[in-house]
């Protein structure tokens, strides 16, 4: 699916693609409505030529952030180069210049090190924003996703802050293109409607294509109204359960649970 297509597109780009725990813990996904907390994002990007358009320097939690890096690589995507891994406090632009050659997507994380409400923009466009609470905050905490483009550039990512320090991490990737989904998927979505029955049959349809590719979800429930469950964090990382959502529950997911939050 093209992420640039669509109206609803658009929405899926501001909320949220996953809740994980870093590592190679167990991942559940938990889609959201936004500002909300957002879950810790897999970086495979990385700038070539950035610059900071601010006075704000790293600072420790920049390292804590770059020795995290490989634990969030995942959906198999290619690492080119080095990520801009950047500290501040207030609003802060950050230059990234031209898309380097085999890029297909803008990787951007957030990380939340203190309370307070916090905005991302590409492009001065609304990519995410999350608001963390005096538990909720930390160097262990934040997340982000991949950001399409148009053009070759020059780009710019900014930093709304309200209040509080925060880690911005971004970087160009290489990412393999997302599978066609299945036409149960594309039945299920066409009204923009998912109901119970085909928030299930997705689920199953799910399930069944990981366990074909040798991957079991961890502690699952199918006795609340959004099931939950944890994917192995290899299976992540090595993107066979990303193919799979994406083929079979992507939207279905998303659709769902968003309907299932209170008005």
């Amino acid at each position: 699916m093209n992420p640039e297509s669509s109206d609803r597109d658009e929405v899926l780009r501001r909320l949220l693609v996953a809740t994980v725990d870093a590592g190679s813990a167990p991942r559940r996904r938990r889609w959201q409505l936004p500002v909300a907390s957002i879950g810790a994002f897999a970086l495979a990007g990385a700038l070539t030529g950035g610059a900071l358009a601010t006075t704000r320097e790293l600072s420790d939690y920049g390292a804590v952030v770059e020795v995290d890096v490989p634990a969030f690589v995942f959906d198999d995507a290619e690492v080119l180069g080095s990520p801009v891994v950047f500290t501040g406090r207030d609003d802060a632009i950050i230059d990234i210049g031209s898309r380097p050659d085999g890029a297909t997507a803008l990787g951007i994380a957030l990380y939340c090190l203190e309370p307070g409400s916090y905005e991302v923009r590409f492009d001065g466009t609304f990519t995410m924003g999350t608001e963390c609470t005096s538990t909720s905050s930390g160097p262990d905490s934040g997340g982000g996703g991949y950001q399409p483009f148009e053009g070759d550039g020059p780009h710019q990512v900014s930093v709304i802050s309200n209040s509080g320090r925060y880690v911005v991490w971004v970087g160009w990737v290489d990412r393999p293109a997302d599978p066609e989904p299945s036409a149960e998927y594309r039945a299920a979505i066409a009204d923009g409607v998912v109901t119970r029955e085909e928030y299930v049959a997705g689920f199953e349809r799910y399930v069944a294509c990981l366990s074909d590719v040798g991957v079991e979800l961890i502690n699952v429930d199918t006795s609340t109204d959004i099931f939950d469950f944890s994917i192995p964090g290899a299976a992540v990382d090595s993107g066979l359960e990303h193919r799979c959502y994406r083929s079979e529950f992507y939207e279905i997911d998303m659709l769902w649970q968003v309907s299932r939050e209170p008005n």
